[in-house]
């Protein structure tokens, strides 16, 4: 099943005109590539997956001081990492035992029960 292609109307005719995606490569071929260079402080990302522009999109738009978009390509985007220690390598997954997650939503119920984590309630003033 393919996707709906993106239109846009032209505001002086009223014509219906396609719009071309920039993002257009399948998943199996979407990548992202990483460079850190041992004597510099940052790092560059370059992706053409979709899921992880929209991650870096948003880590520019949150952490501008760390995170600023570079280039944008045919096919993808350029990250610039203000600070290289921000990349993580990872030994291994968590596993976590039945034991060790019963007492973690113990302890996230009884937080959530105080008030102190999950979504505020609004408050709507009486008039």
């Amino acid at each position: 099943m393919g996707r709906k292609p993106k239109i846009n109307i032209n505001e002086e005719t009223g014509e219906i005109e396609r719009v071309e995606s920039n993002y257009s490569l399948p998943v199996s071929e979407q990548e992202t590539l990483t460079s850190c260079m041992r004597d510099q402080d940052y790092a560059i990302v370059y992706t053409s997956d979709t899921t992880m522009m929209t991650k870096f999109d948003k880590l520019c738009k949150n952490s501008p001081e760390y995170y600023s978009l570079i280039e944008e390509t045919k096919y993808g985007k350029k990250y610039k990492i203000l600070d290289k220690t921000l990349v993580s390598y990872r030994q291994k997954k968590k596993e976590m035992s039945e034991e060790n997650k019963n007492a973690a939503s113990e302890r996230f119920k009884k937080l959530h029960a105080e008030g102190k984590v999950g979504r505020k309630k609004k408050v709507v003033a009486d008039d």
